[in-house]
């Protein structure tokens, strides 16, 4: 139990429910694990910290706040945020909202530009985060870019952050130093 009386390990499963939007929350009951049940405020706010919205056709996050506002009593304190396998292109600012997540996977969605993961710096506490079987896992140095820009990763696509990725990351980002402030030479006549 956790010191608002809610069990750590306890999560609300809204995995495979053909949602499209997080809207579509709005009325729906959670998947139930296993004899478990989440507790909930008075008021039906469900007191839980972890949320998997995995296996269903979410594109984007518009309507993230305000479903979370409805379904958690507190919504900004999600540490656990599963949207994996869904149909999303970028990774929506509103997740720095979330300020106390720690695990976040994305793996299984389309996203393609490598600057999205930028956004995700913004995450202080960000320990585990997945974005393996994206079409950006394909862009060069992709592992070390993400490394450099999120450091308080301690397990990225499902792998630990070795000693060895920390060197790396480190010789990528002086590189990075350097030919950035390398200036063009004159072309000569």
């Amino acid at each position: 139990m956790t010191s608002d009386g809610s069990d750590a390990t306890s999560c609300l499963d809204f995995s495979f429910c053909n949602l499209t939007e997080c809207a579509d929350l709005e009325g729906e009951e959670p998947r139930e694990e296993g004899k478990k049940t989440i507790k909930r405020t008075e008021d039906g706010k469900f007191i839980c910290r972890n949320l998997k919205l995995n296996n269903n056709s979410i594109t984007e996050l518009s309507s993230l706040k305000p479903s979370l506002e409805l379904l958690l009593a507190d919504p900004y304190m999600l540490t656990w945020l599963d949207l994996s396998f869904n149909a999303m292109t970028k990774i929506d600012p509103v997740i720095l909202d979330l300020h106390e997540l720690k695990i976040f996977y994305l793996h299984g969605n389309s996203i393609s530009e490598i600057k999205e993961v930028d956004k995700l710096a913004g995450l202080p506490l960000l320990q585990k985060l997945t974005l393996h079987g994206n079409p950006v896992e394909k862009v060069k140095n992709y592992k070390c870019y993400v490394l450099c820009r999120i450091p308080t990763l301690k397990n990225f696509d499902m792998s630990s952050i070795t000693k060895n990725d920390r060197r790396n990351m480190g010789i990528m980002s002086n590189l990075q130093c350097v030919t950035r402030g390398m200036k063009k030479k004159p072309a000569q006549d």
